[in-house]
């Protein structure tokens, strides 16, 4: 999923514990766990990733089934 300043992206065979991906449009990059939308690592700023998480909170069932068909 695109976003002014930043894209969403899932890995298959990624590690545990359920997460996604915000790559910035300078390149930087956070982990979002999916329980709880909790940031698991990167620097992005606030105003990069505040997008983002708005729209995984509305969509947090397509995430988590699109985490099970890639990670299972």
């Amino acid at each position: 999923m695109r976003f002014t300043r930043s894209t969403i992206c899932m890995y298959a065979n990624d590690h545990p514990p359920p997460h996604f991906h915000v790559r910035g449009s300078d390149g930087r990059e956070a982990v979002v766990k999916l329980a709880g939308f909790t940031i698991l690592a990167g620097t992005l700023s606030a105003r990069d990733i505040v997008e983002p998480l708005a729209w995984a909170k509305r969509n947090a069932r397509e995430l988590f089934d699109t985490w099970q068909e890639l990670n299972s």
